[in-house]
C-alpha cells in the first residue's frame, strides 16, 4: 500500500453578500466548498463535500472572544482551536481534540499564511500562501483531513479577527 500527501488548494470567493471558499485538489477538482453568512454575530462557517454533505461546522462560541473556535462534527463537539500568544505577540495555534491526546501545533508565521502542524513533533499539514492569495494546504499521509482543513480555515478567520481588531488599536 502507497500512502501519499494530499494537497489542497483554498481560493476565497466571498462577495458582498456572502463568504464562501472553495477547497479543490491540485488538478483544480472542487471537493469541499466552505460558506457562512456575510453577516453575523460571530463566525459561523460550514463545511461542505463536493455532494452538499456537511463535514464540519466552526464556529466562534457565543460569548467568545475569538481566542478559541469550535469545531462540530456529525452534530458534536469535536475540536477547538485555540490562539497561542505571548501578550500581543501571536506565535501560533493549538487544534486540541475533545477527546483526548496531543494537539496539533500551528507554528509559522500566521498571518502571511505560511505555517506547519504538526503532530506529536511530527510534521502532519504545511500551509502556503499563493501570489494569487489562494492557500495551498499539503496533508501528510494518514491524517484527518477533514479536521485538519476546518483548523486551518478557523485559523485564518482568527488571524483575520486579530488583524483587524490590531488595525483599529492602530488608528
Amino acid at each position: 500500500m502507497v500512502l501519499r500527501t494530499m494537497r489542497y488548494v483554498i481560493r476565497d470567493q466571498s462577495s458582498l453578500r456572502s463568504r464562501e471558499m472553495s477547497i479543490e485538489d491540485h488538478h483544480g477538482q472542487r471537493l469541499f466548498r466552505v460558506h457562512g453568512p456575510m453577516v453575523r454575530v460571530r463566525d459561523e462557517l460550514r463545511l461542505d463535500d463536493a455532494q452538499g454533505v456537511e463535514q464540519a461546522w466552526i464556529k466562534d462560541p457565543v460569548l467568545g472572544d475569538s481566542s478559541t473556535f469550535e469545531i462540530y462534527r456529525d452534530g458534536a463537539h469535536f475540536a477547538d482551536v485555540k490562539t497561542v500568544a505571548a501578550g500581543n505577540v501571536l506565535e501560533g495555534y493549538d487544534i486540541v481534540i475533545r477527546s483526548g491526546g496531543e494537539p496539533l501545533r500551528a507554528r509559522g508565521d500566521m498571518f502571511e499564511r505560511d505555517f506547519s502542524v504538526t503532530e506529536r513533533g511530527q510534521k502532519a499539514a504545511r500551509v502556503k500562501r499563493h501570489p494569487n492569495n489562494a492557500v495551498e494546504l499539503e496533508t501528510e499521509s494518514g491524517q484527518d483531513e477533514v479536521l485538519l482543513l476546518a483548523g486551518v480555515v478557523a485559523i485564518g478567520a482568527m488571524t483575520d479577527l486579530r488583524a483587524r481588531a490590531a488595525a483599529r488599536q492602530d488608528r
